[in-house]
């Protein structure tokens, strides 16, 4: 499989339309007031819509879009897995990879060995109702790592959002470690996930299937499954 190159800046630059005569540099101060304003209003309009947006010269400007349970795939029917590498109730490491076997080769996030996989944005742990583990306190000393590196979690609203930007596109090891925790309601896997287990979700940039019909550039928002140990 192909990996994504880092792509030019304007793929993932955050922009949008206006008018052919909205030209901010050396333009009066009234008229930048003005471009700026028809800017961001673009911007704000691809945010609520969820949809990209090209510049005069078809440049893909912006792609917003959310991942939740609500808008995931299952990752049956997508190239990502996960699988459990080793686990302890205080230590879980587990593997995402981008090799899976998908019914459907035309789906957006079923890649080919000549799509290049997109960019790795985000793991979402989302723990069962009840779990007190993904609060900003008792997450505090819960460590995690990515490829070997530590990284900050950003806990909130009930789910626990990991960065995997620093990790190849085709995947690779996520490690959660709660043997520094000193709150009893967080201190091992159970604590987070109990018996239900943790929902997880991998979210990526945009895909760039070859060919990649217009309007099918999205993001992956795959459903890896439950965590369960």
């Amino acid at each position: 499989m192909a990996q994504a190159g880092d792509g030019g800046a304007a793929e993932e630059e955050e922009g949008g339309d206006a008018p052919a005569n909205c030209q901010l540099r050396g333009a009066p101060r009234d008229m930048r007031g003005a471009c700026m304003f028809v800017l961001v209003a673009a911007v704000l309009a691809v945010a609520v819509e969820g949809r990209a947006v090209d510049d005069s010269a078809g440049r893909r400007l912006a792609w917003v879009q959310k991942c939740d349970a609500s808008l995931a795939t299952p990752g049956a029917q997508t190239s990502y897995r996960y699988k459990l590498n080793a686990a302890s109730p205080t230590n879980v490491c587990f593997k995402i990879s981008v090799d899976g076997a998908c019914a459907d080769a035309t789906a957006n996030c079923c890649l080919g060995a000549e799509d290049p996989a997109p960019k790795l944005r985000q793991l979402i742990v989302t723990p069962p109702a009840g779990s007190t583990c993904a609060q900003k306190g008792a997450n505090k000393k819960v460590k995690w790592t990515v490829g070997g590196k530590p990284k900050t979690a950003n806990v909130g609203d009930g789910s626990i959002k990991v960065p995997l930007s620093k990790l190849p596109p085709t995947g690779g090891d996520v490690c959660v470690d709660f043997s520094g925790s000193t709150d009893a309601a967080c201190n091992d896997i159970n604590g987070l996930c109990g018996t239900d287990g943790c929902n997880l979700l991998v979210f990526t940039k945009r895909v760039k299937k070859q060919p990649n019909p217009p309007g099918e550039d999205k993001s992956c928002c795959v459903k890896l499954g439950e965590l369960l140990v």
